[in-house]
């Protein structure tokens, strides 16, 4: 059975997790590859409960992939997470005052004012992302990432780590989270509109309220996306993602950065077929010579 497999990238390295695990290796200094995996501390995926409910299974997936990277980080000390790096945080901040203070503005505004404040938001939401994939390996791991996993998904009767399939494989997936970008976007910019049109002063808490409806509105609608692939509808939702993935998201891995990827995949099918430990909580890790 062909295993649901997500991902992460990190500065140095991949993580990837199923519905039970969690896998992550990174490039040391040394050269060598560092991996560790087990299973998955907090595990909702696995739980139809969870994935019946709308709105709400998209959120708490996300809490399960935080979950997730801090088991990674706490058994891989060395992983370089993109929050670590002063600029991105620096960034991170300027854009929340810039926000605060755009959305936070007295007074009547017209359609035109709106649009464009709108449009200015963009830019600041979008300004960490930028400065964390610009002069750092992110990007080429994600492309690494998604290489690996469409390696997998299509493989039949072969080796799914085989590095030379995973080259060949697209850098672009349709369940990359930048799919969520464009559908997030648009919802936020609406949502954001018709509080400020509908109150003469911002309501506490309805930006926040705001930003977490245009999340879950929008992981619903890329998930009706991915059961709609032939719909031009679906076509339209993912278009913002795929052109982020092309053109910022991803970059072309070298051979080293694939293989890193490549050997925390290798750890997650071992985990999912009964090797290593498996209780909640407990990893294994090692040091691998780097080819």
């Amino acid at each position: 059975m062909r295993l649901k497999i997500g991902g992460m990238a990190l500065e140095n390295g991949v993580l990837f997790q199923t519905a039970e695990h969690w896998s992550a290796a990174v490039r040391q200094t040394d050269g060598t590859i560092a991996v560790a995996g087990g299973a998955k501390g907090l595990s909702l995926a696995a739980r139809s409960e969870v994935e019946s409910i709308p709105l709400l299974r998209g959120p708490l997936r996300l809490v399960e992939g935080m979950v997730a990277l801090a088991q990674a980080k706490r058994a891989l000390p060395q992983a370089k997470l993109p929050l670590q790096s002063p600029a991105v945080l620096g960034t991170m901040a300027l854009s929340t005052v810039a926000l605060t203070s755009l959305r936070g503005r007295r007074g009547k505004v017209t359609p035109a004012l709106a649009l464009g404040q709108e449009l200015a938001a963009v830019a600041l939401s979008l300004a960490p992302a930028v400065v964390a994939l610009r002069g750092s390996n992110l990007a080429a791991y994600h492309g690494a990432e998604h290489k690996s996993i469409a390696a997998y998904e299509q493989s039949v009767g072969s080796d799914p780590t085989a590095a030379a399939d995973a080259a060949a494989a697209a850098r672009e997936h349709e369940r990359c989270g930048s799919n969520l970008v464009g559908p997030l976007l648009a919802l936020n910019a609406v949502g954001s509109a018709a509080v400020r049109a509908s109150a003469r002063g911002p309501l506490p808490g309805a930006n926040a309220a705001v930003g977490l409806l245009s999340l879950m509105g929008a992981f619903e609608l890329v998930r009706w996306a991915a059961k709609h692939p032939g719909a031009r509808v679906t076509r339209w939702l993912l278009a913002p993602g795929e052109l982020l993935q092309r053109r910022l998201t991803t970059r072309e891995p070298s051979a080293e950065q694939l293989a890193v990827a490549q050997t925390a995949l290798a750890r997650l099918l071992d985990l999912e077929q009964g090797g290593g430990e498996s209780a909640a909580g407990r990893v294994d890790a090692l040091s691998l010579v780097a080819p």
